[in-house]
């Protein structure tokens, strides 16, 4: 008989153990994470996940949701400021399945991004560090350990409302600076986001307006679809409108990155009808302002060289 009660007690004991571990601790960390304070430590540590920017750090201002299955955060900057690349986004809205995904999965269902606002340098060696870590190829050799992947996926991406401004490197025959541009408006819609060692997306909608630091010249409307991946770009669609210039063109290649400092393995087909050169000052200086033409250009080159013929 005494032995039965033993075993009842265990029993008791393991079941309430059970229940304490599945349901107490978990609604404890749910309810703790309604504090503030906690909310934005923890917020802060799930960046980092996904932060592709060594040596900065991504700060939030404020966090609202269940936590179990979706956040917003407001106010999200990368630390510190006053550094390029710089980024500052008015809200982000997370979903998920739960907690423990994101943790452990290092997997999100979708994200929305309203308000951003970043600005990106072009290097000595052509390449933006607002893109480099994304055109930085995984290493060879896959990690030993599958569970340590440091890749961070996304179901489905939307940024909306969202403005860019890009200062180019210093034009190397003439030392001549450009101005920096602006792109403005700018939605994005992808879908199959990976971030990490491997980053790829599915582009299903891009569109921008381009405004150029000339007065009198107009907007570049730039809208485009494609993907990216392995630091490979391929672009099924794109388009610029503006004043009296119409291009369209399509084709992929491979982003600079530390190794190669220009694009490689170029295959790119563009068709100009037509481009006015005052349109493209936005871009390209030294055009004759009131000159145009009509283009047909394919590009191919599988290193460092790339041929080009136009008619």
């Amino acid at each position: 008989m005494r032995r039965g009660q033993l075993l009842r007690r265990v029993a008791l004991g393991l079941l309430v153990t059970i229940v304490f571990v599945v349901a107490i601790v978990p609604v404890a960390a749910l309810l703790a994470l309604q504090n503030r304070a906690i909310a934005g430590w923890a917020a802060t540590r799930l960046l980092a996940l996904v932060n592709p920017y060594p040596d900065r750090v991504i700060t939030v201002h404020d966090v609202s949701g269940d936590w179990w299955s979706g956040l917003t955060l407001t106010g999200v900057r990368l630390e510190p400021t006053g550094r390029s690349p710089s980024i500052s986004i008015d809200t982000v809205r997370a979903r998920y399945a739960s907690l423990i995904q994101v943790v452990r999965g290092r997997e999100l269902a979708s994200l929305e991004v309203t308000g951003l606002s970043a600005t990106a340098t072009q290097s000595r060696t052509g390449t933006w560090d607002l893109l480099a870590p994304f055109a930085t190829r995984p290493p060879p050799a896959p990690l030993p350990n599958a569970a340590a992947r440091t890749t961070f996926a996304v179901g489905r991406v939307a940024i909306r409302h969202a403005s860019l401004t890009a200062v180019a490197r210093a034009d190397t025959a003439t030392g001549r600076r450009h101005a920096p541009f602006h792109l403005d408006d700018l939605l994005v819609e992808a879908r199959d986001v990976r971030l990490g060692t491997s980053t790829a997306v599915r582009l299903d909608t891009l569109h921008a307006r381009v405004d150029p630091a000339t007065p009198g010249l107009p907007p570049l409307a730039l809208d485009a679809t494609g993907s990216l991946a392995d630091g490979r770009l391929q672009f099924a669609s794109f388009t610029a409108r503006g004043g009296g210039t119409m291009i369209a063109a399509h084709g992929s290649f491979t982003l600079p990155d530390s190794t190669h400092p220009h694009p490689r393995s170029v295959n790119v087909v563009l068709d100009a009808q037509p481009v006015r050169f005052a349109d493209l000052s936005i871009l390209v200086a030294g055009l004759a302002p009131h000159e145009s033409a009509t283009l047909h250009v394919e590009a191919r080159g599988a290193t460092d060289t790339v041929h080009v013929a136009a008619t």
